[in-house]
């Protein structure tokens, strides 16, 4: 699938952000920058550089069977974004998760509250440590 924020043609192709996207919007009393930075392992350093510019994240979390396990397994992906996140000063993190029409998801209640229950405790443990 490729984002509004994947502006170059590699991106476009690949469907993943392999820079720091960037897209701004205001309204009356706020400004807002919004950042897009990769989540694939390869391109770690250019997410640490647009986290380290956010006060408020958006940690996108696939349903799809096997891309949360393996993001949420210890040294996942997953993990090392909140981690990473938390280090870099974001102060804020809202959660999603993505991918729940996949077919091996099936836009599963059951699936949804499994990924709930995995990581609502880390993320409380991440804010108490």
């Amino acid at each position: 699938m490729v984002s509004m924020m994947d502006t170059n043609e590699e991106e476009r192709i690949k469907g993943i952000a392999l820079e720091v996207g960037s897209a701004r919007f205001e309204n009356e009393n706020t400004r807002f920058t919004i950042l897009d930075a990769p989540a694939d392992k390869s391109y770690v350093p250019n997410m640490i550089s647009g986290a380290a510019q956010a006060d408020i994240g958006v940690l996108v979390i696939s349903a799809h069977k096997g891309e949360f396990k393996t993001g949420y397994e210890r040294d996942g992906q997953t993990r090392e974004h909140v981690e990473l996140a938390q280090t870099l000063g974001v102060s804020t993190l809202f959660v999603v998760v993505n991918k729940m029409e996949d077919p091996t998801v099936n836009s599963s209640k059951e699936r949804y509250d499994e990924i709930e229950s995995k990581m609502v405790p880390f993320l409380r443990k991440m804010v108490i440590d």
